[in-house]
């Protein structure tokens, strides 16, 4: 950032291993390794000063400041911690000659005499160890989203730190940031409910170390909590260390497509083994796990989707049939696939005109789950044809497992586990790009342009 006045532009970051000062005159870089600074604030976070100040990982450094004239003077050194990221403002005076820095932990930046002649100018410190963020400030499209520094909170007792590495776009995240989602965070919130990533800390007793390779669950309360985002955190109960061989996208993409496919399936629907599962929607996130856990649990797997390389995927996935909804109409393909027995179970998140062509298809005393209406239709209901039929309609929202029933998450983690470690289950993942990327992501989700699931990734540190 360049510095207001007449001194020298400076950029200062600061991060976890490191201080680093560079120039961004390079007039002045041959002198770039000795400077004199007059620091009435060296370290300030949010308001209040503190002498012995940590940052994982390490032993605690200390900061030495001069307690009556808040500057350090003469031939003096110091060593910059932080507890937790924060910024740090200082006064550039002089740029003169000195002796070279000497690096450890942190850099020791020589400090001479403050008093020399010269108009001070200010400087913004910004730590290295500040993420950046997507911010919902206001309900919106995807457009509306800010992409800013946050402030990730101090390192809690209770909660999982980790620092991601992918995160998982979910379609109803899109949902979420126009306030229509049956979650409402208050804003301003962080939006992305599923992250990959490395813990920075974690409480005692988790199991859990600085450096694991983690995949979470994560809310959307704050802006300390979230997917988009560099550094999040999560309850210990909603974090899992990764398998061996999962990459940290693969893993950002697995925890809730594949909870609600088996909970869908084998909770709600009791699927078993030999009957047929109609997944509409097949070439996406939801409807690619669905596939996969039909046909690990003995199923025969009908698949719609909306195009020729969807239905590619489709059949990638495991599905034995593969139809184009636009092609043909998906109830007599079904039928004739069937001998006109029709789908035992249908997997729905789209609703609208699929569920209810879904209603002319479904087997006797066949199973519809409803998992969502991502057609934008919440479709009405004929209980009549319920009872002319013999078949019921039952309903699907994971999340609300996570709160009445949380003692099934692991068994259903277990289960999904050991189907990875079979090779019967893969997280399709079919759009990477960079955090940065976010919203032009989202609106290729929301244009249905992905398959699988799309991901945002950050580079290591």
């Amino acid at each position: 950032m360049r510095a207001e006045g007449p001194a020298a532009a400076v950029d200062m970051e600061i991060d976890a291993s490191r201080l680093l000062v560079r120039t961004q005159d390079p007039d002045l870089e041959r002198t770039a390794a000795a400077r004199d600074f007059y620091v009435p604030r060296l370290v300030q976070e949010y308001g209040r000063w503190k002498n012995a100040l940590a940052l994982p990982p390490g032993p605690p450094r200390h900061v030495w400041r001069d307690r009556d004239h808040g500057y350090l003077g003469g031939d003096q050194s110091f060593e910059l911690g932080v507890e937790r990221p924060c910024l740090v403002d200082v006064f550039l005076l002089h740029v003169g000659r000195g002796r070279p820095n000497r690096g450890h932990w942190s850099q020791s930046i020589p400090l001479a005499s403050p008093h020399r002649s010269g108009m001070p100018c200010h400087v913004r410190v910004r730590s290295g160890a500040v993420p950046k963020a997507w911010v919902v400030r206001e309900l919106g499209t995807p457009d509306k989203l800010h992409f800013e520094d946050v402030d990730p909170s101090p390192m809690s007792d209770d909660l999982v730190r980790i620092r991601v590495r992918a995160a998982a776009v979910n379609f109803f995240d899109l949902l979420q940031l126009g306030g229509t989602y049956q979650v409402k965070p208050e804003l301003p919130f962080i939006p992305g409910a599923e992250v990959a990533g490395d813990v920075e800390a974690a409480p005692p007793g988790t199991g859990m170390r600085p450096g694991d390779r983690v995949f979470a669950v994560v809310s959307q309360e704050g802006l300390h909590r979230g997917g988009y985002t560099e550094v999040t955190h999560a309850e210990p109960g909603d974090v899992r260390k990764m398998p061996d061989g999962m990459s940290y996208a693969a893993a950002a993409a697995f925890f809730i497509n594949y909870q609600t496919g088996w909970f869908a399936l084998h909770r709600r629907a009791n699927v078993q083994p030999g009957e047929v599962v109609l997944v509409h929607a097949g070439a996406g996130g939801v409807g690619t796990a669905a596939i996969q856990l039909a046909k690990a649990a003995g199923a025969r797997v009908i698949a719609t989707a909306g195009s020729d390389a969807k239905l590619a995927v489709c059949r990638d996935m495991g599905a034995d049939v593969a139809i184009n909804y636009n092609d043909e109409d998906f109830v007599a393909a079904v039928k004739r696939a069937t001998d006109g027995k029709g789908a035992d179970v249908v997997y729905d998140p789209v609703g609208g005109d699929v569920f209810d062509r879904s209603t002319k298809c479904v087997a006797f005393e066949g199973r519809i789950v409803v998992l969502g209406f991502t057609s934008g239709r919440v479709p009405t209901i004929a209980t009549n044809h319920l009872l002319i039929k013999n078949y019921s309609i039952v309903g699907l929202h994971w999340g609300l497992y996570r709160q009445r029933a949380p003692q099934l998450i692991p068994e259903c983690t277990e289960a999904l586990f050991a189907l990875y470690a079979a090779g019967k289950i893969r997280p399709h993942v079919g759009r990477e790009a960079p955090l940065a990327d976010a919203v032009m992501v989202l609106e290729e989700v929301a244009s249905r342009k992905t398959t699988g699931k799309a991901v945002l990734t950050v580079e290591a540190s």
